[in-house]
C-alpha cells in the first residue's frame, strides 16, 4: 500500500516576500525527493485563487482546428511549463481568476459563493487524487480574498490542508505580521504547520534563527528554514522587459535571463557615455536609449568588442 497521499497550502505575510519563489523550491525539492526533476504524477500544484492572469491555449487532436483560449494565474503558468506538469490540467491549476470588476460582480450577487467554492473543491480533488503530493499556492497575505469569501485562511479550511507561513527577513515586523494573519488561521481552525523566514539580510541569519525560533515556541510552530537576501532575485532581467513591453529581443536571445542590478537612461552625448564607460564599473548596468541614437548604440557594440 503506497504512503498517504498529502499536501499543504504555502501563504505569505504580505506581497512580495517570496511565496512563489519558496513554492518553486518546495516543489523542486519534492520532485528529488520523489526520485526526478520533472514532474509527474509525484507533484500537483494548484493555485485556487489568482489575481494576476495570462491567457494560455489549450491543444490537442481534438482541437487542432479550434483550439481553446483559457485565462489562468501567472504563477501557474510558470509552474506548469517550468516543471512540465502535465499531469495537471490548466483548469484544475487555477479554478478561480479574479481580475478587473470581479469583485463587483460578487458583491452584486452575479457570482455565488457556493460557485467560487464548489469550482476549487473539484479542482483541488482532481489533483490531489492523483499526485502522492499537492503544493497549493496561496494568494498574497493570509487574508486576501476576503471580500469575495476567498481569503486564503478560508480556502485551506474548506479544502482540509494545513498551511506554511512565509515571512518577510527581519525579527520584531516580521514577527507582528506573522501574529496578524496567524489569527485568521485560528479563526478558520487551520494548522500552521511551520514559519520559514525569508529575505534575511546577510549576516543577520543564524541570529533570527535563533530568536525567531524561541519566539515561536508559544504557539508550538516550528522554524523550517532561514533563506539569505539575494538581491539579483529582485532585478529585472531581459525576459522581464520582453513581457512587460509584449516584444521580442531582436538579438541577444542568449542572455534573456540576465539580470541587471542597475539601470541607466542614456540621452548624453556618445563622448560622455564612451568616458563613463571606460572609467566606471558598469558591467551589471542596463543602459537604455532611444532607437535614433545609433552612435550610443554602435559606440556601445564597439567599445564591447575592443579586446
Amino acid at each position: 500500500m503506497g504512503a498517504a497521499k498529502r499536501a499543504v497550502m504555502v501563504a505569505a505575510t504580505k506581497q512580495h516576500v517570496g511565496k512563489t519563489t519558496s513554492c518553486l523550491a518546495i516543489v523542486q525539492g519534492l520532485l528529488e525527493k520523489y526520485g526526478g526533476t520533472q514532474a509527474s504524477s509525484s507533484v500537483g500544484f494548484i493555485k485556487p485563487v489568482g489575481q494576476q492572469h495570462v491567457s494560455v491555449t489549450l491543444s490537442s487532436d481534438l482541437l487542432v482546428a479550434n483550439p481553446i483560449s483559457l485565462r489562468v494565474d501567472k504563477d501557474v503558468r510558470l509552474f506548469r511549463e517550468y516543471f512540465n506538469m502535465s499531469s495537471c490540467d490548466y483548469t484544475d491549476m487555477s479554478p478561480v481568476v479574479i481580475p478587473s470588476g470581479y469583485t463587483k460582480k460578487f458583491l452584486d450577487g452575479k457570482i455565488s459563493p457556493e460557485s467560487q467554492i464548489k469550482s476549487i473543491k473539484e479542482a483541488f480533488k482532481n489533483i490531489y487524487s492523483t499526485h502522492e503530493f499537492t503544493v497549493v499556492e496561496g494568494t498574497g497575505h493570509v487574508g486576501v480574498g476576503s471580500i469575495v469569501q476567498l481569503d486564503n485562511a478560508r480556502v485551506a479550511s474548506i479544502l482540509g490542508v494545513d498551511m506554511i507561513i512565509i515571512v518577510n527577513g527581519g525579527l520584531g515586523s516580521a514577527f507582528d505580521e506573522l501574529a496578524l494573519n496567524k489569527l485568521m488561521c485560528d479563526h478558520h481552525g487551520v494548522k500552521v504547520r511551520g514559519v520559514l523566514v525569508n529575505k534575511v539580510k546577510h549576516g543577520k541569519e543564524d541570529m533570527v534563527r535563533e530568536y525567531f525560533s524561541k519566539a515561536l515556541k508559544q504557539w508550538d510552530i516550528p522554524l523550517l528554514g532561514v533563506v539569505p537576501d539575494a538581491k539579483f532575485l529582485e532585478s529585472p532581467s531581459m525576459i522581464d522587459f520582453e513581457q512587460l513591453f509584449k516584444t521580442e529581443l531582436l538579438c541577444g536571445k542568449a542572455n534573456r535571463l540576465r539580470h541587471f542590478t542597475d539601470k541607466t537612461l542614456v540621452a548624453m552625448g556618445l563622448r560622455r557615455f564612451m568616458e563613463r564607460l571606460r572609467t566606471e564599473n558598469l558591467s551589471n548596468t542596463l543602459f537604455v536609449t532611444h532607437a535614433s541614437r545609433n552612435d550610443i548604440i554602435l559606440g556601445y557594440g564597439e567599445y564591447n568588442f575592443i579586446p
